[in-house]
């Protein structure tokens, strides 16, 4: 009998301080729902009913703490009238090498709070001034 792992849990063969390729995902996915929610003004709970979720269950999903299934993406794009790629716009960007991230700790904590900012700018604009400036840092500094 195979014993499934729990979602979110790193294989027993990951070490701890690894960063997988696409941890950004749910954190990118949930700033696009809360995103949506703003520009429509529904509420949090109103939206959760849709996905049969509570409030506090789709706050953390906004978060990028828990993560949504197919259907419940799809059941999210009838409701606020958008297409599926609404949510994974930018990912081929963001995604652009097929090698996995192998970082520290540390470093997964700065790259989380830099994704965090990023994606709490307020417009689209901002965030690709941001990407060009830390590029322009990353060329300086070579």
């Amino acid at each position: 009998m195979m014993m499934e792992q729990p979602s979110g849990d790193q294989p027993e063969n990951e070490p701890k301080n690894r960063v997988r390729k696409y941890d950004f995902l749910n954190p990118l996915i949930g700033h696009r729902i809360r995103m949506l929610r703003h520009e429509k003004d529904i509420s949090r709970s109103r939206a959760a009913k849709q996905i049969n979720k509570t409030s506090k269950q789709l706050a953390a999903i906004e978060s990028g703490k828990d993560e949504l299934t197919a259907q419940e993406i799809y059941r999210l794009c009838s409701f606020f009238a958008v297409e599926a790629n609404y949510f994974f716009i930018d990912l081929a960007e963001i995604n652009n090498g097929n090698a996995d991230l192998a970082i520290n700790a540390h470093q997964a904590k700065e790259l989380r709070r830099l994704f965090d900012s990023y994606l709490n700018l307020p417009s689209r604009d901002m965030q690709k001034s941001l990407v060009k400036l830390a590029e322009s840092v990353a060329l300086a500094d070579m």
